[in-house]
């Protein structure tokens, strides 16, 4: 197994998938009792980066529906439905990084939400 993969495996996990409760194995060897930390006059007390760790994806689908109808003479009407974030996802934030923390690993945020917001608009041409 390569290094970057030992922190992205959750223990019992043969895929490597991850979850919010658990986003990298937190049991890799880090020091989670907090008198066994490295003082702060220490260069490194906590890796800077884990090889292969990512927050979230972006994951956000728009769509927008257009019908034209003809009218009496050269005249024309049109109505259109703006959708977005169609499916109304979660923008998760990224994992907590203080191994002393009781969430350490974990997903506990969804900073910038955008909610779906759905545009109606109709328009005559003449």
């Amino acid at each position: 197994m390569k290094h970057s993969q030992r922190y992205m495996r959750r223990p019992g996990s043969q895929t490597g998938q991850t979850a919010r409760g658990n986003w990298f194995n937190t049991d890799a060897g880090f020091e989670k009792a907090a008198n066994a930390q490295p003082a702060t006059f220490q260069k490194r007390g906590f890796p800077f980066r884990i090889d292969g760790l990512r927050g979230a994806g972006l994951f956000l689908v728009n769509m927008n529906v257009v019908r034209n109808f003809d009218l009496p003479g050269r005249a024309t009407f049109q109505f259109r439905v703006d959708v977005q974030n169609l499916f109304d996802s979660v923008l998760w934030g990224t994992p907590e990084l203080n191994p002393t923390s009781t969430n350490f690993g974990k997903i506990t945020t969804h900073p910038n939400s955008i909610m779906r917001f759905f545009t109606f608009v109709s328009k005559v041409t003449f």
